[in-house]
């Protein structure tokens, strides 16, 4: 049986295949909506990305260093499709095996270097990737659509840093558990829309736009930057998310 995290999550990205599930604003005016198809795909070619091109191992941690875009919830559940372990806050933890962030960052990187594009349709960096970084996009787009699926073995961590029950880390139970008590504080219930501002370097935001709303077969909507309130008439989400 799969972990329950990893339940909901395939379920997510499964079921309803032409709903949209993630939706995007930008400051500069963009707008990225994602089915549930579409960000399926993107996640298999990051596992694929991550198990065979950069070999990393289950049970290997990735650090994630992005601000609130579509970007995040690809990376971190390609990674635990892949069986890592996601690590967020304020520098990668010693013994990190890759790195993505995006490319103005400033990241001292431990492990593989990713440097991952916030084109609003996430283009390959090209000759804007920094110096001694991949480019997280190019090496993406060039895996196969179809992976196998791995998931964090039972009693490895699925989370690291700070937030609620961050390090040591949190294992799928406790993933599982924090991701329905977020739900009720953020009143989210069956197929609601969560509105996110939050970035995801903290175990809130990183859940905010991917388990609590898988959790309820809802979807997100991300908001870096853009009027949160005109955003909030258009999509008529029943929920916004807040730190916790």
């Amino acid at each position: 049986m799969l972990p329950a995290p990893a339940q909901v999550l395939t379920r997510w990205l499964t079921e309803r295949p032409s709903a949209p599930i993630i939706t995007y604003y930008g400051g500069d005016g963009a707008r990225v909506e994602l089915s549930a198809a579409t960000t399926a795909n993107a996640v298999h070619k990051a596992v694929n990305l991550f198990a065979d091109e950069l070999l990393l191992d289950p049970g290997d941690v990735v650090w994630l260093g992005l601000p609130c875009h579509w970007q995040a919830p690809i990376i971190a559940m390609g990674a635990w499709a892949a069986g890592l372990t996601v690590a967020v806050g304020p520098r990668p933890p010693a013994g990190t095996a890759a790195t993505l962030a995006a490319a103005d960052a400033g990241v001292d990187a431990v492990g593989a270097a990713l440097a991952v594009s916030l084109h609003p349709w996430g283009l390959p960096l090209g000759p804007a990737a920094p110096a001694g970084w991949d480019d997280f996009a190019a090496l993406a787009r060039s895996q196969p659509d179809a992976a196998v699926l791995r998931w964090p073995d039972s009693g490895q961590p699925w989370l690291l840093g700070p937030g609620p029950g961050g390090a040591p880390g949190l294992t799928g139970p406790g993933l599982a558990e924090l991701s329905a008590r977020l739900a009720t504080a953020w009143s989210l219930t069956a197929g609601g829309g969560l509105l996110s501002s939050l970035r995801p370097d903290g175990a809130a935001g990183l859940l905010a736009c991917t388990l609590v709303p898988a959790s309820v077969a809802g979807r997100v909507i991300l908001a870096d930057g853009a009027d949160e309130a005109q955003i909030s008439q258009q999509e008529r989400n029943q929920a916004s998310a807040s730190d916790v």
